[in-house]
């Protein structure tokens, strides 16, 4: 029996995702896909001039889902994934109105788990892995969306894996920011189980912060840490890896 080495890397994983993208009209999802492109490209560059950082020690990978994308993170910038999220659904809120598509609501996940890098058809880096297929299980449970709409005041939730977030808290601890958390309205609700049609359950928070937000990158206190094993930040989960990214 032939063993596969699986080039797996463990880091943040943020899914946007368009809330009922598939009612637009066709001029309307070819506007939003254009304006989804340019908005990713043109804020990510932004964010790491900002941060005095270049793209690829950022973001590793992006994938298009038809109505939103995946962002893979660089796993030395592991932590920063909220922050991402928050400024990109910024940019896509306001990049929407001033074009005039009209979305319905933006929304996004963010999870730590794995992500396999692989050629694709067209010989483009793509990426599958169970920690992509959890992230989409975050937003596809249509009884937990009332109470994070709810949370967030409207559509354009936001939601974060009980990973993803203490991960977060470790590299970027809030006593080290107080000021911009408190300005910034930053808060995270109670947990909630979300069970997937695969009867597994998975614990995620919803969380909020500014619509203005565009938090730049930095390094997290532990990326010395990190560094040492740039590839992963931590282990895969029992059970191997499974290949697909849809829900």
């Amino acid at each position: 029996m032939t063993i596969i080495e699986v080039p797996f890397i463990v880091t943040d994983i943020v899914l946007v995702d368009v809330v009922d993208f598939s009612l637009l009209s066709d001029e309307q999802q070819f506007g939003a896909a254009i304006m989804f492109t340019n908005t990713l490209h043109e804020t990510v560059s932004a964010l790491c001039a900002a941060g005095f950082r270049e793209p690829s020690e950022i973001v590793i990978g992006f994938i298009p889902t038809g109505d939103g994308f995946y962002v893979i993170l660089n796993p030395l910038i592991a932590g920063y994934g909220p922050f991402l999220a928050l400024s990109l659904r910024s940019a896509i809120l306001r990049d929407g109105r001033a074009t005039g598509i009209g979305l319905a609501g933006v929304r996004c996940a963010v999870h730590l788990g794995t992500a396999v890098p692989f050629p694709d058809v067209n010989q483009q880096k793509n990426f599958v892995g169970t920690g992509l297929n959890t992230c989409a299980r975050f937003l596809s449970d249509p009884n937990t969306r009332p109470a994070f709409e709810a949370f967030a005041g409207d559509t354009s939730f936001m939601v974060i894996s009980d990973q993803a977030l203490a991960n977060f808290e470790k590299s970027y601890p809030t006593k080290n920011a107080e000021s911009w958390f408190g300005a910034n309205q930053w808060r995270v609700g109670d947990a909630t189980t979300i069970t997937d049609k695969h009867k597994i359950q998975h614990a995620v928070r919803p969380f909020e912060a500014s619509r203005l937000a565009a938090i730049a990158p930095h390094l997290p206190s532990n990326w010395q840490e990190r560094a040492k094993s740039p590839s992963r930040t931590g282990s895969p989960p029992s059970g191997g890896h499974r290949g697909g990214r849809t829900p």
